[in-house]
């Protein structure tokens, strides 16, 4: 008998299971909120305070996996600091020129008072713009924007 121990998030499992459901004899999960394990993978897919589910194999062996939060990153950034260097600078490890910073400046009041890393590529991407070296700057700093959305997304 083996004891495999994985972690993983719901979709995963979803898809862990439809591969392996044929050798599964038995699969039970436990449910914190109340302290009771449930039996039946279906009825565990319809519960979201599951922690821990376990396979019981045909063969004898087990597969724990931890159920893992599916979150994703959300930073909340406020019109006021938007083109403050140290945000960029300390916060996102990433530089600026002032082309870049002065197009924050310059388009910061059409920003609502709040909004996160993605909202801001988007506003940037739909802003038209008649001068190039504007264009030049929304676009080099949209990539720069994207890199920071996926360093984050990589640290969670």
């Amino acid at each position: 008998m083996s004891i495999f121990d994985i972690k993983m998030g719901w979709k995963d499992l979803i898809d862990f299971y439809e591969k392996l459901k044929d050798e599964i004899e038995e699969a039970k999960g436990y449910d914190y909120s109340k302290n009771l394990w449930i039996k039946g993978f279906q009825k565990l897919v319809k519960m979201t305070t599951i922690s821990l589910i376990i396979f019981k194999l045909k063969n004898g062996d087990y597969i724990h996996i931890q159920i893992l939060p599916e979150v994703k990153p959300k930073i909340t950034l406020t019109r006021e600091d938007i083109d403050k260097i140290s945000l960029w600078k300390h916060f996102f490890k990433t530089n600026l020129n002032w082309k870049e910073l002065n197009l924050l400046k310059k388009t910061k009041q059409q920003l609502p008072s709040k909004f996160t890393l993605q909202e801001l590529k988007e506003f940037l991407e739909n802003l038209n713009l008649e001068n190039e070296e504007d264009n030049t700057a929304r676009k080099t700093l949209c990539n720069k924007i994207i890199n920071i959305i996926q360093q984050i997304e990589k640290k969670i």
